[in-house]
């Protein structure tokens, strides 16, 4: 499906992020669904990353990885890494295409512990979870196009319509938003938690 909407933030990829406190409970389970679109990259550019108050043990992470030219999903409990990689081809070819990452861990059905990443509505790749998230307190930050921790990974391209979630979407709810072909309204999903359609906004803004 082409992504139709023309209205989207475009992240230039020296200084432009969107941040916010955190938003609750989706460090052990949940979703962020995201259109975006790869300009020419030269260095890894962070499109979503969940951070705890201090340290580097608990992060969720996704971002464009330069040296392996995907974008990839990471999931980091307690000091433990786990990766899942989108397909290659996505830089800079002029197109948007859908991303949805999905994490659970704690459940008591180890089988459902799982991280995956779905492009363009079909699921790339999935990784099993160990841990869970190890820091005592929610998440402190919310970010949206750069590594908060070292100011650096700044996103280069256009992100739009970015819905995060508390549950793991299905493989039937990604293909939904994808096959839309345009926008799809999330806000009646039941575990929506934040969503940025990147609609309210003109160029200089500061807040969206």
């Amino acid at each position: 499906a082409a992504f139709t909407d023309n209205i989207s933030f475009d992240f230039d990829g020296a200084n432009d992020y969107l941040t916010r406190a955190t938003i609750g409970s989706i460090h052990t389970t949940g979703s962020v669904s995201a259109w975006v679109k790869l300009d020419s990259m030269s260095a890894n550019g962070f499109i979503f990353q969940l951070r705890a108050e201090s340290g580097t043990n608990d992060q969720i992470i996704l971002l464009w990885n330069n040296a392996a030219g995907v974008i990839r999903g990471n999931v980091k409990f307690g000091g433990t890494t786990n990766v899942v990689d989108s397909g290659s081809g996505l830089e800079n070819d002029g197109n948007y295409h859908h991303v949805a990452f999905t994490w659970m861990s704690g459940s008591k059905s180890s089988a459902q512990n799982v991280t995956k990443i779905y492009i363009d509505g079909s699921e790339t790749d999935s990784d099993a979870i160990g841990n869970t998230w190890g820091d005592a307190e929610f998440p402190a930050e919310l970010v949206i196009g750069r590594n908060s921790i070292q100011s650096n990974a700044y996103f280069n391209g256009h992100i739009n319509d970015v819905a995060i979630f508390n549950d793991a979407l299905t493989s039937g709810e990604v293909s939904a938003i994808y096959n839309e072909g345009a926008p799809k309204d999330e806000s009646d999903h039941s575990g929506l938690v934040a969503y940025y359609t990147m609609e309210a906004y003109t160029d200089g803004d500061t807040t969206l």
